[in-house]
């Protein structure tokens, strides 16, 4: 039965009025974002599962930040993909699927801008805000990224705006524990704030520091965390934590990484040791050490000299784009200038195969086929993934690489139960898909909301058996993160053909 007209309604403004006075009035109704934090407990199978720090991030009216994160789910298959650190359970590998578009190089490429701006500051990466809502174009961006190093948790976080760096904070977490900030660094009326932990502002020397800091050291681009690693003395718990952002490293399409083949011994070993074995046509490898009149010959001083400079402060040096941009015709793969026993050279690789009469061929990494670079680059990922305490990410890790192939390598790595290190990739690569290889809280989904904003959720979110055919429920659309093909049905291409 309808009420008097006006009754409801007068009545629901009241309260709402109310509720708006009481919490803040014209305030209230002015705040365009919401970030709450705190601790969680989970409970499994009427089992507490430990304590779990969270972030939540909300942006009015329509986005809410997604997080990605690491942690162990209630899944219980493949214990040996977990890593326990006390209460703490971390995983060894997460795989991201969805659509095109849906977002998931983008989610790479925030992680490796992130890093970028760590070590290089702000101005080392280009503004790159959300568009499709015009209420991003003045908010700033915030990273925010909690990593395990040496049985210590920490939180570092960095917000800022065209440019400049509004606030960074370095906190030690605890999840039994309030977070213990070790330093935060803020912009009050255009000057450069920082407040260090007791145990770093102790003496008058101490003081003075942080105003030199503050002052004269710090640019408003640039962050704390990377000129405290530069420090000559001091700052060992910060400088240790920073060593952790050295620990990632990445694989996207087009890019050929990893001077480690070229560098690091056991590595070269290891890839030489598999190679042979995935009949590409290479047997062997080799590397090729020159000197700097050996490789430019005595003529190019210029470009020896500058090189030598550029060695001065970071080694080694890749050659592909610097000596593209002199003009200079280069190997596409592998070759790198270097400082090492008092001797100026340059590194590059060569492969060698055989013909039906045993003989041997010296081919250069250009003639090889994207898919032979490729893997030696995954090779040298599942070294690290396997001997160290680092994370590997890799775009569309399925690239030129065939399905079987990536499978049995994937397949290895999930089954060596003494890998250190975590490996995290987006593909789209369906024959993945399998209970055997993954946990359900390492497959992840992409998919874009109403607002074309990402989304990001975990496969163990859904409530599934473990001998479910996943590969057929995801092309199913079970779990979203497929195409909308319906209206492929619509295409007239006849149309367009003469």
């Amino acid at each position: 039965q309808a009420l008097p007209p006006g009754t409801a309604d007068e009545k629901s403004e009241a309260v709402i009025k109310r509720a708006i006075e009481l919490l803040g009035g014209p305030k209230y109704l002015s705040v365009t974002s919401v970030v709450s934090s705190g601790n969680l407990t989970q409970f499994i199978e009427g089992e507490a599962r430990g304590f779990y720090t969270f972030n939540d991030f909300i942006l009015y009216p329509d986005n809410e930040r997604t997080e990605f994160n690491m942690l162990t789910g209630s899944p219980r298959r493949l214990p040996h993909h977990v890593y326990k650190h006390g209460d703490l359970e971390l995983l060894k590998m997460a795989a991201i699927y969805g659509a095109n578009g849906a977002g998931k190089s983008n989610f790479v490429k925030a992680i490796f801008d992130f890093k970028d701006i760590i070590q290089k500051g702000v101005k080392s990466v280009k503004p790159n805000k959300f568009k499709l809502n015009t209420s991003n174009k003045e908010l700033p961006t915030t990273f925010e990224i909690e990593f395990f190093l040496q049985d210590t948790m920490f939180l570092y976080s960095i917000t800022y705006n065209n440019h400049i760096i509004l606030n960074e904070k370095l906190s030690k977490t605890n999840p039994n524990a309030v977070d213990e900030i070790i330093f935060e660094r803020q912009l009050k009326n255009d000057k450069i704030v920082i407040e260090f932990n007791g145990k770093y502002n102790k003496t008058a020397q101490d003081k003075y520091r942080i105003k030199l800091y503050e002052e004269e050291i710090l640019k408003h681009d640039e962050t704390l965390f990377a000129k405290l690693d530069e420090a000559r003395e001091g700052f060992g718990e910060i400088k240790g934590a920073y060593i952790w952002f050295s620990l990632i490293n990445f694989i996207v399409p087009n890019m050929s990484i990893s001077n480690a083949i070229l560098l690091i011994p056991d590595i070269f070993d290891f890839v030489k040791q598999q190679i042979g074995k995935f009949d590409t046509g290479v047997k062997d490898l080799k590397v090729v050490t020159s000197t700097f009149d050996q490789f430019f010959g005595s003529n190019n001083i210029e470009i020896k000299e500058k090189l030598k400079e550029e060695l001065s402060i970071r080694n080694p040096v890749e050659l592909n784009d610097y000596l593209k941009a002199n003009h200079k015709d280069i190997s596409k793969y592998k070759t790198i200038a270097t400082f090492e026993n008092d001797n100026y050279v340059v590194k590059s690789l060569e492969t060698y195969h055989f013909n039906k009469k045993g003989e041997k061929f010296v081919f250069e990494p250009q003639e090889e086929s994207d898919g032979s670079v490729r893997l030696w680059d995954l090779l040298t990922f599942i070294y690290f993934v396997s001997t160290m305490p680092c994370v590997m990410i890799i775009d569309e890790i399925e690239s030129s690489i065939h399905p079987n192939l990536i499978k049995e390598l994937l397949t290895k790595l999930s089954e060596n139960t003494e890998t250190k290190g975590q490996l995290i990739f987006t593909t789209h690569e369906s024959n993945l898909l399998d209970q055997d290889i993954f946990r359900q809280d390492e497959i992840w989904f992409a998919e874009k909301n109403d607002g074309g904003a990402t989304e990001l959720y975990p496969m163990s979110d859904f409530n599934i058996r473990y001998d479910l055919d996943i590969r057929k429920g995801y092309l199913n659309g079970r779990f979203g993160a497929i195409p909308f093909l319906n209206d492929f049905k619509n295409l007239n291409w006849k149309a367009h053909v003469e």
